[in-house]
C-alpha cells in the first residue's frame, strides 16, 4: 500500500484533478471547501491547491471576522493540511497561482495562513517576480 505523502507525489489523471476541482469550485461553504481538503489532499494538484485556496477565501469573505476565526478554527486540522500540501507543492505554482494563493492567505486572516504566506509564498513571489503580470502582481502585493 502506498502511503499518502507518496500518493502526493505521483501525477494526477486529468479526471481525477478536474473532478476535485469541480467539487471545490461547487463548494458553498468553508465547511465544504475543507472537507474536500480532508477527504483529498492527498491527490492534490497545483490548480486544485490554488481552487481550495481561492474558495475558501471565496466562502468565508462576508463573514463578520469572529464568524470567519470560528469557522477556521472549527477546521483547524483541515486548514493546516491545506496548509502543508501548499508548502511541500509551493515551487510548483506558476505565477498566478502564487499570487491567488497569497492573496486567500492573507485574506483568511488567519495566524498560521498569514505564517505560510510570509515564510513560503512571499520569498517565492519576490524570486520570481518577473513572471507576474499586472494582474499577479496586484494578487500577491
Amino acid at each position: 500500500a502506498q502511503s499518502r505523502a507518496a500518493a502526493a507525489l505521483l501525477p494526477l489523471t486529468r479526471t481525477d484533478a478536474f473532478t476535485i476541482n469541480c467539487e471545490l469550485t461547487g463548494a458553498e461553504s468553508a465547511e465544504h471547501v475543507l472537507g474536500v481538503v480532508r477527504d483529498h489532499a492527498h491527490a492534490f494538484n497545483v490548480v486544485n491547491i490554488s481552487t481550495a485556496f481561492s474558495q475558501l477565501h471565496e466562502t468565508t469573505r462576508e463573514l463578520p471576522p469572529a464568524e470567519r476565526r470560528r469557522v477556521l478554527g472549527a477546521h483547524d486540522t483541515q486548514l493546516r493540511l491545506l496548509l502543508r500540501t501548499v508548502t511541500r507543492a509551493a515551487d510548483r505554482l506558476d505565477a498566478r497561482g502564487l499570487a491567488n494563493v497569497a492573496y486567500a492567505c492573507a485574506r483568511l486572516d488567519h495566524p498560521s495562513a498569514t505564517a505560510v504566506m510570509l515564510d513560503v509564498l512571499a520569498p517565492l513571489c519576490a524570486a520570481r517576480a518577473r513572471e507576474f503580470n499586472g494582474q499577479d502582481l496586484s494578487n500577491s502585493a
